[in-house]
């Protein structure tokens, strides 16, 4: 019998990047079991922030701390998302040769996918589209550990702050059927 891989998911910022890094799990569960560092980890995934202390140098200071990890292991993969991959896109997978796939924010449900698409290729690959609809997701949050749940009833905002990023990487606003 195979035994599971291993996924570590460092979560940087909001509420909603728990929520989302959540969504990941719940995602990758049939295939992934959920660890407490990356060292013991197959897959990582970095989901980032843009709001407060450079978020770019963030993300790519740890990647500098998983380049170990990953000379060492065969199958060892990174994913960036959130909403500096977001805003970097592909660029991300242009200066760190270390990432093997990038999403953005309208993009989570597609992480499945871009494994797969990586493990076959042997290249990197990104999904980056803004989608204007709510992003169709599993049921349920499984793969979290504890008590507590997030659940989105909006994404994004229509609002133009001279000081937010949000709609610049989560979007305009999309609100969830009232019957949902």
């Amino acid at each position: 019998m195979c035994s599971m891989k291993k996924i570590f998911i460092k979560t940087f910022g909001c509420q909603m990047n728990v929520y989302d890094s959540q969504k990941i799990l719940r995602l990758l569960e049939d295939k992934y079991e959920a660890v407490d560092s990356p060292a013991e980890a197959d897959l990582v995934i970095i989901n980032t922030c843009s709001v407060r202390d450079k978020p770019e140098q963030k993300v790519y200071s740890y990647l500098g701390e998983l380049k170990d990890l990953q000379q060492k292991k065969d199958e060892f993969l990174i994913g960036v998302g959130g909403c500096v991959a977001q805003q970097e896109g592909e660029n991300i997978i242009k200066r760190s040769k270390l990432v093997d796939f990038v999403f953005g924010t309208h993009n989570i449900s597609l992480v499945p996918a871009l494994i797969n698409e990586r493990l076959l290729s042997g290249k990197a690959v990104s999904a980056l589209d803004y989608r204007d609809g709510w992003e169709a997701l599993p049921i349920g949050l499984g793969g979290t550990r504890g008590v507590s749940s997030y659940v989105a009833i909006s994404r994004g905002c229509n609002k133009k702050c001279s000081y937010c990023i949000v709609p610049t990487t989560r979007g305009g606003e999309v609100s969830r059927d009232s019957k949902e």
